[in-house]
């Protein structure tokens, strides 16, 4: 790591959901589109140098070392893994959508 910074790494369904979405509010909103993307992608930039910001993921089963942690911004929920030389981006639901354990 350079100066305590961890790459992120972004699932392939995550990466997806949020395209999706995005694409989505660009419909009826272009400038909420741009606002919900780059408001996500700081979000998850800020990881870098401080993954435990955000509480344990509590939807997460066996999560007794808290590695797996989540944040809502925008309604989304985004879930990662927090690991030694990197963020891993696992996925990214609407926070409406009825919880599920992974």
């Amino acid at each position: 790591m350079v100066g305590g910074e961890r790459k992120i790494v972004w699932n392939d369904t995550a990466r997806q959901f949020l395209k999706d979405t995005v694409t989505y509010i660009r419909k009826s909103s272009p400038q909420n589109a741009d606002k919900v993307k780059s408001g996500i992608l700081l979000a998850v930039r800020k990881l870098r140098l401080h993954p435990e910001i955000h509480p344990a993921d509590k939807y997460k089963a066996n999560n007794a070392e808290a590695k797996f942690r989540a944040f809502e911004k925008f309604s989304l929920r985004v879930s990662y893994f927090v690991a030694e030389q990197e963020i891993r981006i696992v996925r990214i639901r609407h926070a409406k959508q009825l919880p599920e354990s992974y």
